[in-house]
């Protein structure tokens, strides 16, 4: 029986030494949001389902010759988070900002307790940070990620009408709307 053990496992261990390190490199999530961002590209990849597959592969390589990033998925993560921070605009007031704080009204059990930092205006017009509210029993939750559309509307005159949808707010608390800014989707 320990024998059976014994060999079970190290059938395991091999075969996760042998394919780990590409399994591991980067996970299902990361390869969706890049098989995302890489059919808003242009690239036929079909349906995302964050398997780095040779498709996904041949597509960030094409991808990565065009823009100067080595082609594996973890650069093009990395040139994209770069890109997120130095071509980003920061967002802390205005009518933009006020009609963004307006628009978590139908978003928030609490919109009034929100708590935003880290707003920024991407190059696409989205505007993305972390929001902190307070939930049912009246606590703050920790702040999540958001993304939000806007855009502006002209009234004419010279005057224009700042648009922002209701922002998607990660409330599971994983990198959804992270990766979206991140890759300006």
């Amino acid at each position: 029986m320990v024998n059976k053990m014994l060999v079970k496992f190290l059938v395991a261990f091999l075969t996760l030494l042998a394919f780990g390190d590409a399994v591991s490199a980067q996970g299902r999530e990361d390869v969706f949001y890049i098989q995302r961002k890489l059919n808003t590209l242009g690239a036929d990849l079909g349906e995302p389902d964050g398997i780095l597959g040779p498709k996904t592969q041949a597509a960030i390589a094409v991808h990565a010759e065009q823009m100067g990033f080595d082609p594996t998925p973890a650069a093009m993560m990395d040139f994209y988070q770069n890109r997120y921070w130095f071509e980003t605009t920061p967002l802390t007031e205005g009518p933009l900002y006020q009609e963004l704080i307006s628009s978590f009204d139908d978003v928030l059990l609490d919109p009034y307790s929100a708590q935003l930092k880290d707003v920024v205006v991407q190059p696409s017009g989205a505007i993305c940070g972390m929001v902190n509210a307070k939930n049912q029993m009246g606590a703050y939750v920790g702040y999540r990620h958001f993304w939000a559309a806007s855009g502006t509307m002209d009234l004419g005159l010279d005057t224009l009408a700042y648009l922002v949808m209701p922002p998607f707010v990660d409330k599971a608390n994983s990198n959804k709307y992270a990766y979206s800014c991140w890759l300006d989707m």
